[in-house]
């Protein structure tokens, strides 16, 4: 994150002076931006270098004593990640103090890099050569023996148990390989540069501008990659969510296909509406003359006589002749007559 926005810094100025930035190269390296993109520079590689160190230790330590009773939890790793942020703040933001010796630290080019890829001896020149050859090779020479280490101590391991897995072998290989060779690429170029220009050679001032655009940010770009992105944990979480997607979206597809044959069913002049509908017609016109015949056997009815609904004239004659026969019987021969 931090390197993206000391690139993006870096772009925005190239664009703005195009054309005529010989004119404004020196109000622009003094400038106040100019300044903060050099400590975001610095800070980005020194964290990144200072925590794969730590990083590599870490594995290092747990591969070559595994039955250690303590190892680092993460509370101890938050402890010494905060540590190491405040050493990188701190050396990073020396040259901003205002100190005679850091005098114009982050303006010796025009991308605002501190590297010092120079025969000359500009104040300050040690305290670069110290950041950025010193514990860059230290940190590229720690991480190449532990990973080699680690190789070695687990080929033995697995010799001695007899499992010969030699998939297992050939990708803990490319792994370890893949992490140098992204070190190196990053780091080795600066070392060989800085050396060189102590030797007496003279770097082109364009030099700077490569470094800054295609070597600093490697390490950026890939280590979240090869430190989280395709570690086993992540891998097998995001198969997890995977696999629980899978699941929930053929379910979904199945239920999606029985609504979509149901309305398939249904779309035709709306089969199961006009069936209810008629349906319940037909109960309407049923429950119609029992209701009516119901109310006129009702004894009183408020002193309102009740005229007898009478459906057909076969049954008005037989309600005439039987008037005082039984109520069932009447209600089954309106059934029958209903039906």
């Amino acid at each position: 994150m931090f390197m993206g926005i000391y690139l993006m810094i870096v772009a925005i100025a190239d664009s703005y002076y195009r054309g005529s930035y010989i004119l404004y190269d020196k109000i622009w390296r003094s400038s106040i931006l100019c300044q903060f993109a050099g400590f975001i520079a610095t800070f980005s590689s020194e964290l990144s270098v200072f925590t794969l160190t730590i990083i590599t230790l870490d594995r290092l330590i747990c591969i070559i004593f595994p039955f250690r009773s303590h190892r680092m939890g993460l509370k101890e790793a938050q402890l010494v990640m905060l540590c190491v942020w405040t050493l990188v703040f701190f050396l990073s933001a020396v040259p901003l103090f205002g100190i005679e010796y850091f005098k114009d630290f982050y303006s010796r080019s025009g991308v605002c890099l501190a590297l010092h890829i120079t025969p000359d001896r500009p104040r300050g020149w040690e305290y670069s050569v110290m950041i950025f050859l010193a514990v860059n090779l230290f940190s590229f020479v720690a991480i190449f023996i532990s990973y080699l280490w680690m190789f070695v101590v687990a080929r033995k391991t697995r010799s001695a148990v007899r499992t010969a897995e030699a998939k297992t072998d050939s990708a803990m290989a490319k792994r370890i390989t893949l992490i140098v060779l992204t070190d190196f690429f990053c780091w080795v170029p600066i070392i060989i540069l800085g050396i060189a220009s102590l030797c007496g050679a003279r770097i082109p001032p364009e030099v700077y501008a490569w470094v800054a655009v295609f070597i600093l940010p490697v390490n950026s770009a890939i280590n979240p990659i090869l430190y989280t992105l395709s570690t086993a944990p992540f891998l097998g979480n995001m198969r997890k969510r995977a696999t629980k997607f899978r699941k929930s979206f053929m379910t979904s597809m199945t239920l999606e296909t029985k609504h979509s044959y149901v309305d398939d069913r249904t779309s035709g002049g709306n089969y199961w509406e006009r069936s209810n509908s008629h349906y319940r017609q037909l109960e309407f016109m049923r429950m119609r003359p029992m209701a009516k015949c119901s109310s006129s056997q009702t004894p009183a009815n408020n002193g309102i006589k009740s005229e007898k609904y009478v459906p057909n004239r076969g049954l008005k004659e037989k309600l005439k002749t039987d008037h005082d026969s039984n109520h069932s019987q009447m209600e089954v021969t309106q059934t029958e007559d209903f039906m």
